[in-house]
């Protein structure tokens, strides 16, 4: 009986664990399935604190979709999904890649190997939106990327990853990113909190004043949601297109609440080193002139309609419009009218700090239900600082703000900023009301986005200037060398001999198979003082001389590092006849490896090679180091 019972109980949790199994992997890992049925929107159609749509939280992308990507012709790279219940078949269509060209930082950045097909960049949805609390992370400066990276811990429930660790008070939270050449360093003075943001990355101790202006805050931001492939696939809102900073909350001398806000608006921005281009923002369907961002601040339930203002406030343009219209009991709408993104165009950008009035309380407290439709209702952590009692509302944290001091290099921070059009300030600081024929978008807005690779014009370059002897685009065909070889016995033996690659020079029957094959290496060309040794009854006895080789070099990947060093790993035979002193001429051969750098101008090698020589000659092993340098340049 008890052998019975025990079958059944095994029968019936195996049942139970095969249809957990299956479930798991039939149940699909999507924010997105292609409609807007129970899912909240922003005023812009994005989606709004977009979550996982089968109840996961914070999966792990690697177990539950295991990107991969292939190379194709041309080093062309596709995504590719290889576990079944990932993306719907509505993301398939929207989801893209974007990877940079190519490693960075001596390979250890943004590298993969085609073979192994891991990612080496971001894998993105569309534009979101998304409320939450800030903690600044850090400013990349010097040889990082130059973005300003920040978290943003949503409510519960989201769209996270296992890749975001719980780093922020123990929760886990979106890495949100933008470049601060494309942003902040196009201020040109002033004052106001982003300038004191801008201000920060110059100081000598940035995280300590980026900290005091941002953790604890509460935001919504907008931005690409995306996978970051080199960060363990933790999810990112990079880049930001929108952000609104609740800074501070206060009484009046009037008694009325007020609120600093600070606003971000800009319609382009790109992705960090390993990226390619830029994304553009569209929030209208139709190609017209201007397009609008719409900011909806929340309402505060029972007060009557606040008064808005602008101070401290900067834009790219006449162009750009703020407006705003309040919908008592619902909503506060902050529109930033700007250009619809063009390709021959900068970025354009509106920072500002806006002031919201409430001449009357609400009927709710305040520090707990303020912001109750951008946060989840059941969040226990969810807290707005309560309004302190004072004057007057700061001006945007003044006392933070030593502008003289921490800006030192001011024509530095002109340079990074020269390929972006510089803010002026937006005067206007009474918010005229927005236009009647708005209304928030009811359509969900979840398309491709488009990656804009950074475009400019044909360049006339002319490679007989002294300026450009040595770039390596003017260099000719032909590379003289000299080099050193270490023999494994402690000799030193010299080479000298000519470096060039066949596709530079019109091989016979190019076209053809065996021309194709040919033109497929580089060939050098030298002439290596030699010495082999060889048994005789008398013992071991030297001969020296020369030989004459003809090198095949095989060389199928190289790796840029910057603008100024590619390093290319390659494969060597190198078949010739050796003349030595007191015997006759006889073939040699010698194969090995080397790594061949690619330097401005002038080319550095490093190699391993094996010697042999026919007529019983005792083999070697040589590591040989060379220079090599171009003896003329195209044209001359």
């Amino acid at each position: 009986m008890i052998m019975r019972q025990t079958m059944r109980f095994v029968i019936v949790l195996s049942f139970l664990c095969t249809a957990a199994h299956v479930d798991a992997q039939t149940s699909t890992l999507a924010i997105f399935d292609g409609t807007s049925s129970n899912r909240a929107l922003d005023a812009n159609g994005f989606l709004l604190n977009p979550a996982w749509m089968d109840g996961s939280k914070r999966p792990n992308i690697e177990e539950r979709c295991r990107f991969r990507v292939s190379s194709g012709e041309l080093d062309r790279r596709s995504l590719l999904v290889t576990r079944p219940g990932c993306l719907s078949d509505a993301e398939r269509h929207v989801v893209t890649l974007n990877e940079a060209s190519s490693v960075l930082g001596v390979g250890f950045i943004c590298g993969t190997s085609s073979v192994i097909g891991n990612l080496r960049g971001h894998i993105n949805w569309f534009p979101v939106t998304a409320s939450g609390l800030l903690h600044w992370v850090g400013y990349s400066n010097g040889a990082g990327d130059h973005d300003l990276t920040i978290e943003l811990r949503p409510p519960e429930p989201n769209a996270l990853t296992a890749g975001n660790a719980p780093d922020f008070d123990h929760h886990a939270a979106y890495h949100i990113e933008f470049y601060h050449a494309e942003s902040l360093a196009r201020m040109n003075g002033g004052s106001g909190w982003w300038q004191a943001l801008n201000a920060a990355m110059w100081s000598k101790n940035p995280d300590a004043r980026a900290h005091a202006l941002l953790d604890g805050h509460f935001a919504i931001v907008n931005g690409t949601y995306g996978l970051d492939g080199v960060h363990a696939l933790q999810a990112e809102l990079h880049p930001v297109y929108a952000m609104a900073v609740l800074l501070d909350t206060l009484r009046t001398s009037e008694g009325h609440l007020r609120e600093e806000w600070a606003i971000m608006v800009r319609n382009l921005g790109s992705e960090g080193d390993c990226s390619e281009g830029q994304s553009p923002l569209y929030t209208d369907p139709a190609k017209r002139g201007a397009q609008h961002f719409v900011l909806d601040l929340g309402w505060w339930q029972g007060a009557t309609k606040p008064r808005t203002s602008l101070s401290d406030s900067w834009s790219s343009g006449s162009s750009i419009t703020v407006r705003s219209r309040a919908v008592e009991s619902n909503h506060l709408y902050i529109d930033v009218e700007h250009p619809r993104p063009m390709a021959d165009r900068s970025a354009d950008l509106f920072v500002g700090t806006l002031a919201v009035e409430w001449q009357t309380d609400g009927t709710t407290d305040y520090a707990t239900t303020r912001m109750g439709a951008l946060w989840a209702a059941n969040e226990p952590l969810m807290t707005l600082s309560a309004p302190r009692t004072g004057g007057v509302a700061p001006r945007s944290l003044s006392s933070l703000m030593t502008l003289q001091n921490d800006l030192a290099d001011s024509l530095k921070r002109e340079a990074i900023a020269s390929n972006n059009q510089v803010l002026q300030p937006y005067t206007a600081s009474t918010l005229p009301e927005i236009d009647s024929t708005w209304s928030p978008s009811q359509t969900l807005r979840a398309t491709r986005v488009e990656q804009w690779m950074v475009q400019s014009e044909v360049k006339v370059v002319d490679c007989k200037s002294s300026a450009l002897a040595g770039d390596r685009l003017c260099l000719g065909r032909f590379r003289y060398i000299a080099s050193m070889s270490r023999t494994q016995d402690g000799s030193w033996t010299p080479m000298l001999g000519v470096f060039v690659h066949a596709h530079s020079w019109g091989l016979p029957g190019k076209g053809e198979l065996l021309g194709d094959v040919l033109a497929g290496f580089a060939y050098r060309f030298e002439a290596r003082m030699d010495s082999f040794r060889k048994e005789t009854p008398e013992g071991q006895a030297t001969y020296e001389g020369v030989s004459l080789r003809v090198s095949p070099i095989l060389s199928p990947a190289s790796f840029r590092l910057n603008s100024q060093l590619t390093l290319a790993p390659y494969s060597i035979m190198s078949p010739g006849v050796s003349v030595l002193h007191g015997t006759q001429v006889a073939p040699t051969f010698a194969s090995g490896v080397g790594l061949h750098a690619l330097l401005s101008g002038t080319d550095a090698y490093l190699e391993v090679l094996r010697y042999s020589r026919s007529n019983r000659f005792n083999g070697y092993y040589a590591v040989g180091f060379g220079l090599m340098v171009s003896p003329r340049l195209v044209g001359r």
